[in-house]
């Protein structure tokens, strides 16, 4: 049975909002909570003063024609998949852009070495002329991804 909604009187008195919450939604932002620590410009978001966390990384619009096109075969879409907590246990994904054929492995958890450990078990199988390539998105989990290409010739 659906929910009825009362209807607001116009002579009831409303419930002022906090001043906070009336300077959040004047677009002002929310006021400082005394004694919190407050975020230094450099702890911004979208700003790293460490320069880039995966080493070697190629931005996606830099990726080959043939791999956006989806023309050539041997290139892979990785990715990583959360299971539910309580365990946040892990699958990794590669799929083959072409013919979009899924390989994967469970993992324990989302960990750089855990993730090279299932990379390396998918593409040992597959012939090395069938494993041009990998395109990651931003995760830590991808830091690795270097040893597992050396080791398999993909570089």
């Amino acid at each position: 049975r659906p929910v009825r909604r009362r209807p607001v009187d116009a002579d009831q008195p409303r419930v002022p909002l906090p001043v906070d919450l009336r300077q959040a939604a004047a677009g002002a932002g929310p006021a400082p909570v005394p004694g919190a620590r407050q975020e230094t410009p450099d702890e911004e978001k979208g700003q790293e003063g460490e320069g880039p966390r995966i080493p070697m990384r190629v931005p996606i619009a830099d990726r080959p024609e043939a791999v956006g096109s989806r023309k050539g075969f041997g290139h892979f879409e990785s990715d990583t998949v959360v299971g539910a907590a309580p365990s946040r246990r892990c699958m990794n994904t590669q799929v083959e852009r072409r013919s979009r054929r899924l390989f994967a492995r469970l993992v324990d958890d989302k960990s750089a070495s855990a993730t090279a450990r299932a990379e390396y078990e998918i593409f040992k199988d597959i012939p090395p002329a069938a494993r041009v390539d990998r395109t990651w998105d931003n995760g830590t989990e991808a830091s690795l991804h270097m040893l597992v290409d050396e080791a398999l010739g993909m570089l």
